[in-house]
């Protein structure tokens, strides 16, 4: 389950990249945010928390099979 989490949260960052980039150019990227947790509730859903004190308010998580 960690692993799912681990990967979930690469994906998270990299399409936020790729959503970044496509609005200039990155000169660094996107910090990690405090008190990131992720808690998987089954298979198809888990739970992301983390402190919104630094401006982050949401995610989009994609998930793709194969």
């Amino acid at each position: 389950m960690k692993r799912m989490c681990l990967i979930s949260l690469l994906v998270v960052l990299l399409f936020s990249l790729i959503l970044v980039s496509g609005c200039g150019p990155v000169t660094t990227p996107p910090a990690v945010p405090t008190g990131l947790t992720c808690e998987a509730v089954s298979f198809s859903q888990i739970d992301l928390s983390w402190d919104a004190s630094d401006g982050v308010d949401g995610y989009y998580v994609y998930r793709c099979e194969g």
